[in-house]
C-alpha cells in the first residue's frame, strides 16, 4: 500500500516573490540579481548568513562585486520612504575574528502597495502622470489614456543580464569547500609564465591552496589576484637570487690546480706548485 505524502507547506513557500517597486529603483542588475539570491534564501522574515565564497560558487559573481552590490542594496530609496532593501551586519567569532555577514530583507510591501495604489489612482484623473491634460472622449467615461504595450518580464532578462556580465567581469576565488581557487583562466597562466619565467607556476598555485588550507583563519581574502602575484613574485625572486648567488660565487670557475701554460691537470701530483 502506497504511503500518502502529506505536505504541510504552502505552494507559495516554494517560491520566490520580489515587490514590484525594486525594478523601478534603478539599482543595476547585479544587484537584482543578488537582492533575489538574498530574498531566497532569507524571505522576509529570516536572515541569510551564507559567506562570500557560498554565493559566488551559487550566483557566478566574484567576492568583490557581492562587496560591491550588497552595498548598494543597503543605501536608503525616496520611493521606499528612505527604507533601504536590504540591512547588512558584520558577524564575530568567539574570539573576536571576522565571520560570516548577516543579511535581513527589510519589509517593503506596505511601501510597495502604497505606490502602486496612488500610481493606479492617478490613472483616474484626466491628467496623465507627467501632469498633461488628456482628452475626453465624448459619450464615455474613459479617458484618450493609451495602455502601455505589453512587456516582458524584465526579471528574466536583469538576471540574465547579470548572469552574463558577471561571466564576464567575475574575478577568480579560492572556495575553502573544494580547497582549489576557482575561475583562474587560461590568459592568466600564460600571462603568469611569461612574467615569472622561473616559476612553475602549476606547482606553485598548489603550494599556495596547501598553505591555505593549513591557515584557514587566512582563507578569507578578498583580493585573491593580489595573493598570488605576491605569492609568484617572491617565488620568482628567490630563483633569481640564487641564481644571481652563484654566478658572483664562481662555483662555475675550474679551481683545478694548473700547468704553467693554464691548462689544468686531474691530480695535485701532475702539476706544478
Amino acid at each position: 500500500m502506497a504511503t500518502e505524502v502529506n505536505y504541510s507547506k504552502p505552494d507559495h513557500y516554494f517560491r520566490t516573490e520580489i515587490p514590484n517597486i525594486v525594478f523601478d529603483l534603478g539599482i543595476h542588475p547585479q544587484a537584482l540579481a543578488l537582492y533575489g539570491y538574498y530574498k531566497r534564501v532569507a524571505g522576509d522574515e529570516s536572515g541569510c548568513w551564507r559567506s562570500n565564497a557560498t554565493i559566488t560558487k551559487q550566483l557566478g559573481m566574484s567576492a568583490n562585486t557581492i562587496i560591491k552590490y550588497r552595498k548598494e542594496l543597503c543605501k536608503p530609496h525616496q520611493l521606499l520612504g528612505g527604507k533601504s532593501l536590504i540591512k547588512s551586519t558584520n558577524r564575530k567569532t568567539e574570539k573576536g575574528s571576522p565571520d560570516t555577514v548577516l543579511v535581513q530583507i527589510v519589509d517593503i510591501w506596505r511601501d510597495n502597495g502604497d505606490f502602486y495604489r496612488n500610481k493606479e489612482s492617478s490613472k483616474g484623473t484626466s491628467k496623465s502622470e507627467g501632469g498633461v491634460p488628456q482628452k475626453v472622449r465624448e459619450g464615455t467615461s474613459k479617458s484618450a489614456h493609451k495602455e502601455e504595450p505589453f512587456k516582458k518580464n524584465p526579471l528574466k532578462k536583469n538576471i540574465a543580464q547579470s548572469a552574463k556580465a558577471a561571466s564576464q567581469g567575475a574575478d577568480f576565488s579560492y572556495s575553502r569547500e573544494s580547497g582549489k581557487f576557482e575561475g583562474i583562466s587560461p590568459e592568466d597562466l600564460a600571462d603568469w609564465k611569461i612574467a615569472y619565467p622561473d616559476t612553475d607556476i602549476s606547482k606553485e598555485i598548489i603550494k599556495a591552496t596547501q598553505w591555505l588550507k593549513s591557515n584557514p583563519n587566512k582563507a578569507n581574502k578578498r583580493l585573491w589576484r593580489k595573493f598570488l602575484v605576491g605569492w609568484f613574485t617572491r617565488c620568482n625572486d628567490k630563483a633569481e637570487n640564487k641564481k644571481a648567488y652563484r654566478s658572483q660565487s664562481g662555483q662555475s670557475e675550474d679551481r683545478r690546480t694548473k700547468n704553467v701554460d693554464g691548462t689544468a691537470v686531474n691530480s695535485p701530483a701532475d702539476g706544478l706548485f
